[in-house]
């Protein structure tokens, strides 16, 4: 077990435990969907408070994972959070896309993190 902030990545004999995943997948992200496509669809809920800019939609958590695998990122480990089991990657240009199942404001979210100062937040 590994902590990373206040994420607990899971391991298990070298790949991730209890899950699948895309690890040393070749992939690239311009065959799936772009970070600019999914915002594209979203409504923008940022409220001018901190770094990330907020988005809304629907689908929960299920829509949340497709969006994550539609990005086609590389060494997807599950994670454990305080809402349940996630899902942590990193795309071609070494953006880090996390999954999971809640937030503070109460919906599943995916969360694309391109820089300290540049994170998008989709909430469904």
């Amino acid at each position: 077990m590994c902590f990373v902030g206040s994420l607990t990545f899971l391991f298990e004999a070298g790949s991730a435990a209890g899950g699948t995943s895309t690890a040393g997948s070749s992939a690239p992200e311009e065959s799936g969907n772009s970070v600019d496509n999914l915002i594209s669809n979203a409504s923008e809920t940022t409220n001018g408070a901190g770094v990330a800019r907020n988005f809304e939609k629907s689908g929960g958590y299920e829509q949340a994972l497709k969006d994550f695998e539609s990005l086609n990122p590389v060494n997807v480990k599950d994670i454990q959070t305080q809402y349940g089991l996630g899902q942590v990657g990193t795309l071609s240009d070494g953006t880090t896309v996390v999954a999971r199942p809640g937030s503070t404001t109460g919906g599943a979210t995916l969360e694309i993190k391109i820089s300290n100062t540049k994170i998008y937040k989709i909430r469904y």
